[in-house]
Parts: C-alpha cells; structure tokens; sequence
C-alpha cells in the first residue's frame, strides 16, 4: 500500500469515528466556547477556560481549515491517561495555537496524515511526546516550549518538508527532536532550526533523506548533542557544548554546510563532519 492509499484509508476511518463523536462535536461558525474533555470541533474555536482531569484525549480536530485558539488556556490529563491531548487524524491545513497541554500518556498534540499544520506558541509539559507529525507533510511547529517529555519532545515519523524552528526544548528523557521513517514512508526535507536545547539533543536515523539541521544550540546531553546516521543530512551553524558523548557524531558522514562549533563533549567534539570551537 503506498501512502497515498494509505493516508487515504485514514481519512475514510476518521469519517467513521466522527459520525460516532457527533454528539460531542462543536460545529456551526466560529465562536469562543467552553470545551469539555473529548469534544471534537469542526470551526473555529477559541477556548473560554480550561479543559482539565481529562481521562481521554482533551480535544480532537474535527475539520479541514480550522484554527483552534487556546486563548492562553490550559488542557490537562487525569492520573493514569494514556491518550493524546490534542488530536488531528486527517485534516489538513489546520492551526493550533496559544496554550499548554500537560500530562498526557501519549503525544501532547498529535498529527497524522495532516497536511500543512501550523501548531505555535504552545506549552507541552509532562507529555509522554511533546508532540508528533505522522506521515505529515509541510507542517510547521515553532515558537514553543517543550519540557519533561518522558520519551521524545519532538517526533518527526515520514512525512516530507516539515519544519521545527525557535522551540526551546528541555529535558526530555529520549530524544529532544526525533526524527525517523514510518511503515508507509520514508520522509525527508525537513527543517530542524534554531532551537535550543537542554539535556538529550537531535536525532536523524537513517532514511530520511535531506533534513536539514541548521542553527540549533544543544547542550547538557546524556548522550550526543546531535546524532546523525542518514548521510544525506544537511548539518551547519550548529553549537554543541557540554553533551557527555560526542557534540556532533555523524558515523557514516553528512553534508557539512558550515559554522559547526563544539566543545566541552565528553567523548569528542565532531565525528563525520567539520567543527570549529
């Protein structure tokens, strides 16, 4: 099955769930509402208050082309939750904005088979990922703050020309960005930029092709700063300090474009691409 007919399918199965949702659904134009736990929406919606003690998933995307404002507010999941806070399975072109979304079991906020994405200044603390683009294309995730992940802050699973810039990520447990193929796709040509990051770093395994790693500063790593194993990665005007492994470690070589510095790496500064200090 290639992705096309795959992404197709997904879609086919979120009409399904979302005849079941219906009676949860806020729909008709845009407004300012209240949300419950588990509501889906299908407008544009700014949220009144927070939605909290959630068992499920907090909020569930509804429709294509919608802009979900969370006014500075709050979602939060119950003791023992294992659901994503904010969920997007198929629709494109969707906007998620201006809130905190705290203590989900799986993603933060989750977007699969959604195309052209915008998710900004958003708060994802505690979450098991911070968030995830699935089989997403031309995405964007910026100007946000990404703490305590208990497995990965960022995850980039396929997909193509998805972009993570000016985040800052701290202390996730796994990886602060991750960056790897799914079943149906390999991905590639992602943007990773100027983020900056504290504790564990980047990762780029190898398949996806052409991502390109530019600008971000990481430091106080468990591991690698930033680790690449796909060769055609684009790595420049990186800053790798501090990390208990190497700075930069790219075994089977990247396209060095420049302005690498590292230093202060327990294992080594740069292996596979050119450092300066």
């Amino acid at each position: 099955m290639d992705h096309r007919t795959s992404r197709a399918a997904l879609r086919f199965a979120v009409a399904g769930a979302g005849a079941l949702a219906a009676a949860l659904a806020v729909t008709g134009t845009a407004s300012a509402v209240q949300l419950s736990c588990g509501q889906t929406i299908t407008q544009d919606t700014t949220l009144t208050g927070d939605v909290l003690n959630c068992p499920g998933p907090a909020i569930v995307i509804g429709a294509d082309g919608i802009t979900l404002d969370m006014n500075g507010h709050t979602a939060s999941a119950a003791a023992g939750n294992r659901a994503h806070g904010i969920l997007n399975q198929g629709h494109p072109d969707v906007t998620v904005r201006n809130g905190t979304v705290r203590g989900f079991g799986l993603y933060g906020v989750r977007l699969a088979a959604a195309d052209r994405n915008v998710v900004e200044d958003m708060t994802l603390v505690r979450n098991l990922t911070g968030i995830g683009l699935v089989d997403s294309t031309g995405g964007v995730f910026r100007n946000s703050l990404v703490r305590d992940s208990g497995f990965v802050g960022v995850n980039l699973t396929g997909g193509d020309a998805n972009t993570v810039t000016r985040n800052r990520i701290a202390r996730s447990r796994g990886q602060a960005v991750f960056v790897q193929h799914s079943v149906s796709e390999s991905g590639g040509g992602h943007l990773v930029s100027a983020n900056t990051i504290v504790g564990n770093g980047i990762w780029i395994s190898l398949g996806p092709t052409g991502t390109r790693v530019l600008g971000n500063t990481i430091g106080g790593s468990q591991r690698d700063g930033i680790s690449v194993f796909d060769r055609s990665t684009i790595v420049g005007r990186n800053v790798a300090r501090g990390n208990r492994a190497f700075g930069i470690f790219a075994p089977n070589g990247a396209v060095n474009a420049g302005g690498n510095r590292a230093s202060g790496n327990g294992l080594g500064q740069c292996l596979g691409v050119r450092c300066g200090r």
